[in-house]
């Protein structure tokens, strides 16, 4: 099954070294043609060292393969946030390898700060280099919460064709250092009834701080360098904007919790200790959204 976790391949790569030129840009390199003698791995979900991988059908290292990096919300895990992508619905017909880095393994800050991101976030991408037949031009990066902050943070040091985030909304101490520049096609799905960020801002079961919703989006929209009035449209469970801006942006505003859509859970906020729990129930389905955003750019190369 596509969420089984499989058997890792047998051979342990050594990590690929990680480059940084004088800019401190990554420079991933391009991988070798063919990736001949590449591990074969086989399709489904595998946990190998500190990292959850999902090997799409048909994976073959014949040929080059665009590149999701997934990142998960603060105390989470990584083989959660990629049961949450739903592979078995939406495999047919998409060639994406997904990598989570499973963050709380060695992030010391649930925040994801951008240097913990070029620290391990570019590491675990140059060590599945090795294995992978990876499409390193063709990288997307997908955040979940907290984990949206890494989602900028490596878009603003390697050439990422597209970011989506949901349920992203942190406060300014632990906002993005950086954005990314030019700006890159971005999805952002906000859900309106958070218990850790509420939607019209200030203090939520884990602490205070956050910004409006609709401050949010202004951010992004200046991010974006977005321009004229918005065109909206209703969708199921909320409403979602497009701007004429300097590289695609959408905002949704839907119902449902920080949790992913039809994943229950409690998590802790750090020491307060208090108890947040939403069900994430929304009619929007977000893992299809998602992915066809990740998919009209990919096709807008």
């Amino acid at each position: 099954a596509a969420n089984d976790v499989g058997r890792p391949p047998q051979r342990t790569p050594e990590p690929a070294a990680l480059v940084v030129d004088a800019a401190g840009e990554v420079d991933l390199g391009r991988n070798a043609a063919g990736c001949e003698g590449m591990t074969i791995w086989e399709p489904g979900t595998h946990r190998f060292d500190e990292l959850t991988i999902h090997i799409p059908p048909g994976y073959s290292p014949t040929r080059t393969y665009p590149v999701v990096m997934l990142f998960h919300d603060g105390f989470q895990e990584s083989d959660p946030a990629l049961r949450n992508l739903d592979f078995g619905s939406i495999d047919e017909g998409r060639d994406y390898v997904v990598i989570a880095p499973l963050g709380n393994a060695w992030v010391t800050s649930h925040h994801w700060e951008d240097q913990q991101v070029q620290q391990h976030a570019f590491r675990a991408l140059n060590r599945m280099s090795v294995d992978l037949c990876l499409d390193r031009d063709n990288i997307y990066a997908l955040g979940h919460g907290k984990g949206g902050n890494a989602a900028y943070g490596l878009a603003c040091h390697i050439p990422v064709r597209a970011i989506a985030v949901f349920g992203h909304r942190l406060t300014d101490d632990c906002a993005p250092r950086c954005a990314p520049k030019p700006p890159i096609a971005t999805l952002e799905i906000f859900p309106d009834h958070d218990s850790v960020a509420p939607a019209e801002g200030g203090e939520g079961c884990g602490g205070g701080g956050y910004r409006p919703i609709s401050a949010e989006i202004a951010r992004s929209k200046k991010r974006q360098s977005c321009r004229g009035p918005a065109t909206s449209r209703e969708v199921a469970g909320g409403t979602c904007q497009t701007w004429t801006c300097g590289a695609p942006y959408a905002a949704c505003v839907v119902d449902g919790g920080r949790a992913w859509p039809g994943r229950p859970r409690h998590f802790e906020i750090g020491a307060i200790l208090r108890r947040c729990r939403d069900d994430g129930a929304t009619q929007f389905g977000v893992t299809a959204a998602i992915w066809d955003f990740f998919d009209e750019a990919r096709a807008a190369r």
